[in-house]
């Protein structure tokens, strides 16, 4: 089976996509990998993200704010589904990216707003755990290729 590569998008990538990254790595088959990267990346994991990750039981390795633009490079993975969990006019221009990734916009069906207390960073959490899950269930990450060879 290919390798689907999620990459999960938010303006700093210092809270939203790291969380989203952690989680689907977690919880996904073998043949989906997250990622998350942003247009503006922070210097590092904001706090609530840190405190949110451990409280949830997932790994912080490799999580910190980069840019989107690295999965534009020819050696870096390319992305198959870009997943904004920001308003995507906060998110524009978009990299040139290798090849035409599935782009899903999230933001508006996950209301989030930027946590400001533990309360609301485990809320945020849940409603991406939730969405993910959804998509799990609904096969949503499954690479294109694969979807043609089950028609064909």
């Amino acid at each position: 089976m290919t390798t689907a590569n999620v990459l999960f998008v938010c303006s700093d990538n210092a809270f939203y996509s790291p969380i989203a990254e952690a989680y689907l790595n977690q919880v996904a088959p073998e043949f989906i990998r997250a990622f998350s990267a942003g247009p503006m990346p922070g210097g590092e994991l904001s706090s609530l993200a840190r405190k949110t990750i451990f409280k949830s039981g997932l790994s912080e390795e490799g999580l910190e704010p980069k840019s989107w633009t690295m999965f534009a490079l020819p050696h870096a993975p390319q992305p198959d589904f870009v997943i904004l969990l920001e308003d995507e006019q906060i998110l524009q221009p978009f990299p040139k990216w290798a090849d035409a990734p599935t782009v899903l916009a999230w933001a508006g069906s996950l209301d989030l707003e930027r946590p400001k207390t533990m309360k609301d960073a485990e809320a945020a959490f849940e409603r991406i755990k939730k969405a993910i899950d959804e998509a799990l269930l609904s096969r949503t990450f499954v690479a294109k290729d694969e979807e043609l060879r089950a028609v064909g």
